[in-house]
């Protein structure tokens, strides 16, 4: 049974939404609209490059890739910009514009996009940064809860678990895993072509 465009569209939708969710809850600071990414997909310009700029240093800082200390301190855009560029050499994302140098005031300085960030951020969760980061929240919570003085036991009757959410966020954790997988491997059949 062939799907039409029409519901394709909309289950990418609800994916990137439950991404974004996803990505809110792990206590990531200004996590980009679902409408942001669709924007970086058409090259949405100098603000939707912002937020992922934004986004890629503060997961590079959460999972421990980059040190928080060396990026607390004052820095400029290009100093942030190259703080991110090595935090993901470290983890195994090789970009050509990660290696170019700087330019002067009146060159041009940009030679990649916002798609170019995206896929820095696809990298970054298919290596599994999504998981450490997720790791780290329930410690956190399970931290909370365990120091927390003794609670009622009783399920409250106002709590609906609705278990075809839950199945439907587990599904959709496997295909991002799945498809980070296909990701990994075309980058290694790249690889393996350019080096051969």
């Amino acid at each position: 049974m062939q799907r039409s465009k029409a519901s394709v569209s909309v289950e990418v939708k609800q994916v990137i939404g439950t991404l974004c969710k996803l990505l809110a809850t792990t206590g990531l600071d200004a996590v980009p609209a679902p409408e942001t990414f669709r924007r970086a997909k058409f090259g949405g310009g100098l603000e939707v490059e912002g937020q992922f700029w934004h986004l890629l240093s503060n997961i590079l800082q959460r999972t421990g890739i980059v040190s928080s200390a060396a990026s607390r301190q004052p820095r400029g855009d290009s100093e942030h910009r190259k703080l991110v560029a090595a935090g993901l050499w470290q983890n195994g994302y090789h970009a050509d514009w990660m290696y170019e140098t700087e330019v002067g005031e009146g060159e041009e300085r940009r030679s990649f996009s916002s798609r170019d960030l995206l896929l820095a951020l696809g990298w970054l969760l298919a290596t599994g940064a999504l998981e450490k980061l997720l790791t780290q929240r329930v410690q956190q919570l399970d931290k909370t809860l365990l120091a927390s003085i003794p609670v009622d036991t009783q399920v409250s009757h106002d709590l609906q678990l609705d278990l075809t959410y839950l199945r439907r966020l587990q599904w959709l954790i496997g295909y991002l895993r799945h498809q980070g997988r296909i990701l990994l491997s075309m980058l290694e059949e790249r690889t393996r072509l350019l080096h051969a």
